[in-house]
């Protein structure tokens, strides 16, 4: 609301007080622009506020299920090598005792 009432009335020093390193005065393109981005909000339909809150909402689950995919995905690569490693280490035996039966 105050940036809607520094628009229309960018001039009222008395009501408004400028900090000129904090404000600045708007080109009619800043203007046309910032008119632009308001009309297009206000032409959104009723309840599409729920959707930003959706994807905020989204988007904090994302972080959640990557989180537990990656705690998975490690525990799920020490399973694969702990079964590596003892399938290497049983064809090692089996192979030894092969040879060793043989001989």
């Amino acid at each position: 609301m105050f940036l809607f009432y520094l628009l229309i009335f960018p001039f009222d020093f008395s009501i408004l007080s400028f900090d000129f390193s904090i404000f600045y005065f708007f080109t009619t393109t800043d203007l046309n622009q910032i008119k632009q981005i308001t009309v297009e909000t206000n032409s959104l339909p009723k309840g599409s506020h729920k959707i930003f809150e959706q994807i905020n909402k989204y988007n904090s689950d994302l972080k959640k299920y990557k989180n537990i995919l990656e705690k998975m995905n490690g525990d799920y690569y020490s399973e694969v090598l702990k079964i590596k490693k003892t399938k290497k280490k049983y064809i090692q035996n089996f192979i030894k005792n092969s040879f060793i039966s043989y001989n």
